[in-house]
């Protein structure tokens, strides 16, 4: 297995073959890191928070946990897990909101940013970017939510 270290503030895309495996580690800790999946040869088809929520019959997932796509069908499954639990409910970090929380220009760097930039080779523009899968994020879920 290839070890790719991707600097803070920084994204990568990869290509990951059927039955193949890829780690996602914290070097430095207290990251967080937004991982999205598209099928190479129909990039309509993505990871999809909604139906993984749905399929797994669950808010957070873990250990062989399947990550689901657009149409239903898994994509990634977690084979192992140090964190413990990971959560679909935030969207990506971006421009956009940053202006609307806090004050921030348009250009900050941004979660979403980061994946289009990554992703555009690809052919995925930013509008086709889904809601993140998001890897060492713990969220507390509190029953006044």
């Amino acid at each position: 297995m290839a070890e790719i270290v991707v600097r803070g503030g920084m994204g990568h895309a990869f290509v990951v073959s059927k039955g193949s495996r890829f780690r996602v580690m914290d070097v430095e800790g207290k990251q967080v890191s937004d991982l999205v999946a598209f099928l190479r040869d129909d990039p309509s088809e993505r990871f999809s928070p909604g139906n993984t929520r749905k399929l797994n019959g669950r808010l957070k997932i873990s250990r062989e946990g399947v990550l689901y796509s657009t149409k239903c069908r898994p994509l990634l499954r977690i084979t192992e897990d140090t964190v413990g639990e990971h959560d679909f409910l935030f969207s990506s970090c971006s421009a956009y909101d940053y202006r609307v929380r806090f004050g921030l220009r348009t250009d900050h760097n941004s979660c979403l940013g980061i994946l289009a930039g990554v992703l555009a080779p690809y052919g995925i523009s930013e509008s086709m970017i889904p809601d993140p899968f998001n890897i060492f994020q713990r969220t507390l879920i509190r029953p006044d939510w």
